[in-house]
């Protein structure tokens, strides 16, 4: 099929220039272009506010779109007689499967970007990634937002890294939930000091020395919590932000560069969560790799009574960590626990060697954790997930069959067997 000369980058621009209804020769060049380049029929009709019903039913069959990263950033530039309902169900459309841990760029996610002036704007979700502002009008831009009522779900990706101040204007403080790519402590302070309603936030922050706004911030609903530190971070970052409703919390810090100790990144990092901050409600803990600052993750512990869901993943010796959580050392520390989860530490390499834990250790803390219980022999402990090499969890086995754990018909044993360099694992469930 022949390909047209000129370029949907130009049809586009000239519809937008005109803000008049689009020739049928300009429609003719938008269907040509995707039927050559990807052989996908987008209907595209003479009036362009009369898609919305085209594309439901288009939505039902299958993903619109789903075409080269030029044709889809374009599209879903700002159309202004394209009604955002459209725009909204475009982007939904196009997600990926799953955005929880990928940084999605241009040609995986399109942008959401909504051009209505009116009071019926019904944008629920905003994700911008790469840096498309250029092309935008800014001013229409906040008009939109300010007349979204609905919005409230953002994504930033991978424009706040150099703290370049945001163009235009966002009801932030009607936002509950907020994800960001890489973002140094300056923007991120000044946001959240204007989402006091965010319920989920997921942050990656970077701290290269600079200096963190001394500013007292409480989200009182906040209650999931991401945070991922990458190298040269200081957790101090969060000194001043508070969180008491938070119910789950999902810790990680970046693997160190060869210039970098695991000491240097990690040291400290739980002193954040100090104990006045107490954070009673929490119910979930997950942290990934902590090299150092056992005794302020065992302190954090302490202050967390209502936890009952706790895994970790670790490059460091978890025996002291262990000791702490036996009921001799302190009756009250994790004293609801229900789940414990013991993971190998991922890397983009692969696997990391599992950490150093010594199987009379861990079996050690399950049987304190049954000790002065009423009645006897009880615990609310009903789970323990072990993951790592076949040869790490032969000896962890071994420790466990000799003991009197697996006779606790109430207790539930899931050993998870990775090889380092392979994907499939072997699955054991001890059952009763």
């Amino acid at each position: 099929m022949h390909v047209p000369e000129k370029t949907i980058q130009s049809t586009i621009d000239t519809i937008l220039a005109s803000r008049g209804t689009p020739s049928a020769a300009e429609i003719q060049t938008l269907r040509l272009h995707h039927a050559a380049c990807i052989q996908v029929n987008v209907e595209i009709d003479e009036n362009i506010a009369c898609l919305q019903e085209q594309i439901r039913e288009q939505l039902k069959k299958r993903s619109v779109l789903e075409i080269e990263k030029e044709s889809c950033a374009v599209l879903i530039s700002p159309m202004r007689r394209i009604l955002p309902e459209i725009l909204q169900e475009i982007f939904l459309a196009c997600l990926p499967l799953t955005l929880e841990e990928c940084y999605p760029d241009k040609s995986e996610a399109p942008l959401l970007l909504c051009q209505d002036y009116g009071p019926k704007c019904h944008v629920e979700i905003f994700a911008l990634v790469g840096n498309y502002m250029h092309r935008w009008d800014t001013n229409a831009m906040t008009l939109s937002f300010m007349s979204a009522p609905r919005l409230r779900t953002v994504h930033l990706y991978d424009i706040l890294h150099e703290a370049p101040p945001i163009p235009f204007h966002m009801p932030w403080h009607q936002l509950t939930s907020l994800k960001t790519g890489i973002i140094n402590p300056g923007p991120l302070i000044d946001l959240l000091s204007q989402c006091p309603n965010l319920k989920h936030g997921d942050f990656s922050i970077q701290n290269p020395g600079r200096r963190v706004p001394d500013r007292e911030v409480t989200l009182s609903q906040l209650t999931n919590l991401r945070l991922r530190f990458t190298v040269w971070s200081q957790t101090t970052t969060l000194d001043n932000v508070k969180f008491p409703a938070l119910q789950m919390l999902w810790f990680k810090s970046d693997e160190t560069g060869p210039d970098h100790t695991s000491d240097e990144l990690d040291a400290g990092v739980f002193a954040w969560a100090t104990p006045e901050r107490f954070y009673s409600q929490l119910r979930n803990l997950t942290t990934l790799t902590f090299a150092s600052g056992i005794s302020d993750f065992a302190n954090l512990l302490l202050h967390t009574p209502s936890l009952k869901h706790l895994t970790l993943s670790s490059t460091d010796n978890l025996d002291e960590l262990l000791g702490a959580m036996t009921h001799r050392q302190a009756p009250y520390i994790v004293p609801v626990l229900e789940t414990f989860h013991l993971k190998p530490y991922w890397t983009k390499l692969g696997y990391s060697p599992p950490p150093d834990l010594s199987p009379s250790a861990l079996v050690t803390m399950v049987l304190s954790h049954k000790a002065n219980r009423t009645p006897p022999e009880t615990s609310p402990l009903r789970k323990i997930i072990a993951e790592g090499a076949p040869a790490h969890l032969s000896r962890l086995l071994g420790a466990l069959k000799v003991s009197r754990v697996l006779r606790d018909r109430s207790l539930d044993i899931v050993v998870i067997s990775r090889p380092v360099r392979h994907y499939v694992f072997m699955l054991l469930r001890f059952t009763h």
